[in-house]
């Protein structure tokens, strides 16, 4: 069989300039690499401006009601009693990322003292949507007509309350999850008269955890 002519051999690989081939291979490999990294680097910054800028809720109050044991032909409360308020409260979730999070129960202060407690139960929020809460406000009386202001409270027609709450949950975002602890400085003012609630103001603080 004849062999083909010499001109349509391969031209063998320069050995000397395997290593040159070699490096420029290297070169553009670690080019990707860190392009690659400075756009997840870029991804992050914009999500940590956007998406985890972790901002808390927004109250509004949609109503209440009031449970009160009064001596009848009075408006003063039975001894021993207690009232029950129970506050319709809207809360906005600003964030992109939903928030799951548990029951909370803290002290209720009227002018420096415990006169009862606060509830709320377990729930969920949707990124960037408003869900509806139950707040129950459970109030000892002879802890409040113990209070030297009372009265002067009552001539005013209302009554200034406050309490904190300490909710754990978690917020999730895609397959990202996040634990939250969010602190809540609450006020309510409650008209003494018709026992519901007039103004309902709450600051969150919230932490985030890995």
């Amino acid at each position: 069989m004849d062999k083909p002519p010499e001109h349509q051999l391969a031209a063998p690989i320069d050995e000397e300039k395997a290593p040159s081939l070699r490096k420029r291979h290297l070169l553009r490999c670690c080019t990707c690499a860190a392009a690659s990294l400075f756009f997840v680097a870029i991804l992050a910054i914009a999500l940590a401006f956007t998406v985890f800028r972790v901002r808390g809720p927004v109250f509004l109050l949609n109503g209440s009601t009031a449970n009160l044991d009064l001596i009848p032909g009075t408006r003063l409360p039975r001894p021993g009693s207690n009232a029950t308020i129970r506050a319709d409260v809207s809360v906005r979730n600003r964030n992109y990322a939903s928030f799951r999070y548990g029951s909370s129960a803290s002290a209720v202060y009227y002018r420096g003292a415990a006169i009862g407690e606060a509830r709320a139960p377990a729930g969920n929020m949707a990124a960037r949507r408003t869900a509806r809460m139950n707040v129950t406000v459970v109030i000892v009386m002879d802890r409040v007509l113990a209070q030297p202001g009372f009265g002067s409270d009552v001539e005013a027609g209302r009554a200034t309350m406050s309490w904190r709450a300490r909710i754990g949950g978690r917020m999730k975002f895609w397959f990202i999850k996040k634990h939250v602890t969010m602190k809540m400085n609450c006020t309510a003012t409650v008209d003494v008269v018709k026992m519901e609630v007039a103004e309902y103001k709450c600051k969150p603080k919230i932490k985030l955890f890995r």
